[in-house]
């Protein structure tokens, strides 16, 4: 460390004072070198002070003078009154400087500290940030690509879909043989309908005859119902074999859509699509509605089919299924299109159901709007649409009408029973005696 300067007398020099405003950000402390000097001259203080206390004021200290005889001439000499105000007044001044300039450096320290925090804290905000533009970005991309299906595939879809449950159940119809009175008896009919189309249905199978259905153009009707109601139960799950999981998917995606955009609801559904858990394989479903079919078929009369003869019909039939669930739920995002079948007893609407009762040999009626539906043959498709505003709304507009068969409004009796009225004979003699129902 530099020596600090002396005057001509040997007196020390006043270090300069006043503060230092060369301050940077990194905040360099400079009170090491003060410190340094206020120590070096209080221990040189020091030195006198104790060395005069040792020898006293009136002790006298010989010095040799060069030049001078080897006899020397004692000369007195000792720190005097002012001297040692002027160095105790200097070190006054300089532990003063030093707590200043502690003081400041302390200030300066809580300072820097306090920009360093600032510091990160706003590198971890722009942080956050870039991560969550570049996030939004992604998910910007992804939503413009990843619609790969078009809403033409799915109208395309659906109208083939029909085709191929038309096309099915001719087949299937076609090949059919009428069973003996031997093997009609070991049928459960009863049971059967209720489990495969529902106890609506029973009055068109209980009879006394050995056919309960002898026209096969009713018998083909008979079978779109149940395939055309099992494929579009089928596109409706978010997972195969589990109704009461698919019923809470289907309202917590409505919840969503009711406080979202559709695009964000859309892109939930396809999210939440792509991690369901598989359920049944389209194998076991087709499976399970071809033994469906054969006992329909008995119950109606007819048999001389096989699983083996039926099941890839099925199966087919439920791969075109399965893809068209894929695209409505997963492919497509800004656009909510449903495909959807009426069930039993739905009021006919003409805007959203079409009649088709002369496709299969029967008379249709005028006045069709006080008709209710029996089931639908077809699939029809809505595309749902949200309208924003202090109460945001779906509104449905509807792509294709459904297909449907109609029965007349049920009258009751005075037990409360309700019974189709007649209206041809064309398609009351299929049905039990004293119970006939007529189809629009």
């Amino acid at each position: 460390m530099e020596r600090p300067r002396t005057t001509q007398g040997g007196d020390y020099s006043p270090l300069p004072s006043g503060p230092q405003e060369n301050y940077t950000r990194q905040g360099e402390d400079d009170s090491g070198e003060l410190e340094d000097c206020c120590e070096s001259a209080m221990r040189k203080l020091a030195i006198g002070i104790s060395s005069t206390v040792r020898r006293g004021d009136d002790e006298p200290v010989m010095e040799m003078e060069s030049g001078r005889s080897t006899r020397s001439r004692a000369r007195r000499v000792g720190p005097s009154d002012k001297r040692r105000e002027k160095l105790f007044a200097d070190i006054e001044r300089i532990q003063g400087q030093i707590a200043e300039r502690n003081e400041r450096n302390a200030r300066r320290r809580k300072r820097l500290e306090e920009l360093k925090a600032q510091d990160d804290a706003e590198k971890w905000e722009d942080e956050l940030y870039q991560t969550r533009v570049q996030e939004l970005n992604e998910a910007r991309v992804r939503i413009e690509t990843s619609s790969s299906t078009s809403t033409q595939d799915i109208f395309q879809g659906v109208l083939q879909l029909n085709e191929e449950i038309s096309r099915t159940a001719s087949e299937i119809i076609r090949a059919a043989a009428p069973l003996s009175v031997t093997e009609r008896h070991g049928l459960n009919i009863p049971h059967v309908i209720r489990k495969t189309l529902g106890k609506a249905f029973l009055f068109l199978f209980q009879s006394d005859e050995d056919h309960v259905l002898e026209d096969k153009q009713l018998v083909q009707a008979v079978l779109q119902i149940f395939l055309a109601r099992s494929c579009a139960e089928l596109i409706d799950c978010w997972t195969l074999g589990s109704n009461y999981f698919n019923h809470g998917m289907d309202k917590l995606y409505d919840r969503i859509l009711q406080k979202e955009t559709q695009m964000i609801a859309g892109k939930w559904r396809q999210l939440a699509f792509g991690k369901m858990p598989i359920g049944w394989n389209l194998q076991k479903h087709a499976d399970h509605n071809a033994r469906d079919v054969l006992q329909i078929l008995g119950c109606a009369g007819w048999g001389g089919l096989n699983n083996l003869q039926v099941q890839p019909l099925i199966k087919e039939l439920m791969v075109m299924a399965d893809q068209l669930r894929k695209n409505v739920k997963m492919d497509m995002i800004g656009s909510d299109l449903r495909p959807w079948v009426a069930l039993y007893n739905a009021k006919y609407h003409p805007v959203t159901m079409k009649d088709v009762a002369n496709r299969f040999g029967m008379e249709r009626t005028t006045g069709a709007e006080r008709f209710h539906v029996l089931g639908s043959t077809a699939l029809g498709l809505k595309a749902y649409q949200k309208v924003e505003g202090s109460t945001p709304r779906l509104t449905a507009q509807v792509v294709y009408q459904t297909k449907v068969l109609c029965v007349e409004p049920l009258r009751g009796r005075s037990s409360g029973t309700k019974t189709p009225i007649p209206r041809s004979d064309s398609t009351s003699r299929h049905l039990s005696r004293g119970r006939s129902f007529s189809m629009s």
